[in-house]
């Protein structure tokens, strides 16, 4: 019965085995720990979104061009470097999803081992062998027997920054909003007013009175409007990204008396926290942004953006 057991158990191995090796040649060779490997510990570490120190995976392979997908967790990072890609990936993954756009896909590899914070692992792929393209010289004419890779040099890599121009009613006001966010989590900045004065004389009531009495205006009025906000950024798939922060606003509305001397109407003017919550929409390297930002959530103000991505 054991000897049965025994063999089930080495039948189980070699079936996950083959299940995660390419027919066409691109697979994974081997996979382990590099126990005395402190690059991700004290050399080059990485910290994840939860500061704690990535683990890295060297996979070691002589081409560049390779994608890597660890799941919902996201990679915390990818260097290239000299015959072998670093990739930092949260402790706690299980496995990896690896493309390129020759090659193929060896889809959810599973390690097989932990993944631990600031240890280090190494990957080794096969790749099929290039084939050679032998090209005749006949007559002045070039026969090529076997097709020749005519692809164009690749598309420059994006840094994950956008800049986006937004606008924003009611009083009108118009700014920018400056986007960071290579991997699913990130960061932005958000400026908006209408560049009007704030400044008065004194202050006033929205019944027209004020501290000396009555005011009389001259029927002229204007409101200034300022945000700026920062906050963070969840990329929740290619095409859309969720966006949430906290900053400092102001409103003021002025009132002109017959002297020309500008009045604050205390009632309808307000400044302290500002606070936002909108999304950004991704269109190959065009972005729009559709949001909402309020003013100590007194007065909340309907934004709308369009811009390009690096």
């Amino acid at each position: 019965m054991r000897r049965f057991a025994a063999i089930f158990i080495l039948l189980s191995a070699a079936v996950s085995a083959l299940a995660q090796t390419d027919s066409s040649g691109f697979f994974v060779q081997s996979f382990k720990k590099l126990e005395w490997d402190l690059d991700a510990r004290s050399n080059y570490p990485v910290l994840d979104q939860n500061n704690r120190k990535a683990a890295l995976i060297k996979v070691v392979i002589p081409e560049v061009g390779f994608d890597f997908d660890v799941g919902v967790m996201g990679v915390v990072d990818v260097k290239q470097e000299v015959g072998e890609v670093w990739v930092y990936v949260p402790e706690g993954v299980r496995k990896i999803t690896i493309r390129h756009q020759t090659y193929g896909i060896i889809r959810d590899y599973e390690f097989g081992c932990p993944i631990e914070s600031a240890s280090v692992y190494e990957m080794r792929l096969h790749v099929p062998p290039k084939p050679i393209n032998t090209v005749i010289i006949k007559d002045s004419i070039v026969y090529v027997p076997a097709p020749v890779n005519s692809e164009g040099p690749h598309e420059r890599k994006r840094i994950g920054a956008s800049f986006v121009a937004v606008g924003s009613v009611p009083d009108q006001s118009f700014g920018f909003m400056v986007v960071w966010n290579p991997q699913r989590f990130g960061a932005y900045v958000k400026a908006v007013g209408n560049l009007k004065t704030s400044g008065f004389d004194y202050i006033c009531h929205e019944d027209g009175t004020a501290d000396n009495g009555f005011i009389w205006t001259n029927g002229k009025s204007h409101v200034s409007r300022m945000t700026i906000t920062t906050g963070g950024i969840f990329k929740y798939s290619d095409w859309l990204s969720v966006s949430s922060g906290i900053g400092y606003g102001r409103r003021i509305l002025l009132w002109e008396d017959s002297k020309g001397n500008q009045a604050k109407v205390d009632e309808a003017s307000v400044q302290g926290i500002a606070a936002d919550l909108g999304a950004i929409l991704h269109f190959g390297r065009f972005s729009a942004y559709l949001g909402v930002n309020s003013i100590s959530f007194n007065y909340f103000y309907p934004e709308l953006g369009v811009g390009f991505s690096f």
